[in-house]
């Protein structure tokens, strides 16, 4: 069996999810939830350009010249303002993972405090296993970093 591409993916998905809005159970809101919250925004729309193709579809699928607009106007306003939030965020993790003076990466003081592990109290020590998995390929977020520093710092970290 040839293997689908990810907009056949997205649209059997979709499909799904539509054809699961007519149960009678709490599928059908979870359903919807993900209609609107997770497949639509994946592809860059939103509830109006769903209710906008529906309306083209029941009128003999042309659509108006103002609807084609507004569909490229949502679209394009959603993924610019995913872009702002996505660029002011790493602005923060950035100027979060800053400390006023120089610290080793995530990675390398979770290592460290690995070596003191038993100087560590049981939580201190679960976390920096996670911290050492997790800062191997993702950023901490300000307040796991603040957590690692202070730990590392306590240990005699410089």
């Amino acid at each position: 069996m040839a293997k689908r591409t990810p907009e056949e993916e997205k649209k059997n998905r979709l499909r799904a999810c539509v054809l699961t809005l007519a149960s009678e159970d709490g599928q059908a809101a979870a359903a919807a939830h993900a209609l609107v919250h997770v497949l639509l925004p994946s592809v860059g729309a939103d509830i109006h350009v769903l209710a906008a193709l529906v309306e083209g579809l029941v009128d003999g699928g042309k659509a108006t010249e103002a609807e084609l607009q507004y569909a490229y106007d949502t679209g394009y306003g959603t993924g610019v303002a995913d872009g702002i939030k996505q660029a002011e965020q790493l602005a923060r993790n950035q100027a979060n993972n800053r400390a006023p003076h120089k610290l080793p990466n995530a990675y390398d003081m979770a290592c460290y405090c690995q070596q003191h592990i038993d100087d560590l109290r049981e939580k201190e020590r679960e976390f920096i296993l996670k911290m050492i998995m997790i800062s191997r390929r993702f950023s901490l977020t300000p307040r796991q970093q603040k957590w690692l520093e202070d730990i590392y710092i306590r240990l005699g970290g410089t």
